[in-house]
């Protein structure tokens, strides 16, 4: 999280967003490695002038995903090549799962509640969005990318405070961003 690079002596955060995070992190979940994305959510909203009205949004989008969720985000921004966009954005390059590695990946085995969440989670904005398969038709693969938002609400659960592209090692480019099509 913060670590070694913090250089202020003194962090603040804006109280109404450290209330909402100890608020909606206590009842988020058990597991303790989702009680570590709050907490990093909790570092990243620190600042030196304790003003960073940014995180109130990263608040509300967590608050809004179950542990499935943060299973498949935290799994596609670990295994997807990552690529930088114009005017500092990110996407994912589509990582393509056939349904055993959805399962694994996120710990359901429920493939039409699977379907259903990821559609959700592409509705919020945090993947890509995706086709939708027939109605109570069972999918047998899927293809998952990070938008920008998905990327950068990982990191900031990880409590960085820097730039999206800082975090994934990636430099700035002027490129045009990937496209999703399959």
């Amino acid at each position: 999280m913060l670590g070694a690079a913090v250089h202020e002596d003194h962090l603040r955060a804006l109280p109404e967003v450290v209330m909402r995070i100890v608020e909606a992190g206590s009842w988020a979940s058990d597991e303790k490695w989702m009680l570590q994305f709050w907490a990093g959510l909790l570092a990243a909203s620190c600042s030196s002038t304790g003003d960073d009205k940014s995180a109130s949004a990263f608040v509300d989008l967590l608050s809004q995903l179950k542990v499935l969720h943060m299973r498949i985000l935290s799994a596609v921004a670990a295994k997807s090549s990552k690529v930088s966009g114009g005017q500092g954005t990110m996407y994912t390059r589509p990582l393509k799962w056939n349904a055993v590695d959805l399962m694994k990946f996120s710990g359901s085995s429920d493939l039409i509640k699977l379907d259903r969440e990821l559609n959700y989670m592409a509705d919020i904005g945090i993947i890509a969005p995706r086709e939708k398969s027939a109605f109570f038709q069972q999918m047998t693969d899927t293809t998952i990318a990070l938008t920008n938002l998905g990327l950068q609400l990982y990191a900031r659960c990880n409590g960085h405070r820097g730039t999206t592209q800082n975090f994934y090692g990636i430099a700035v480019t002027s490129s045009s961003p990937v496209s999703m099509d399959r």
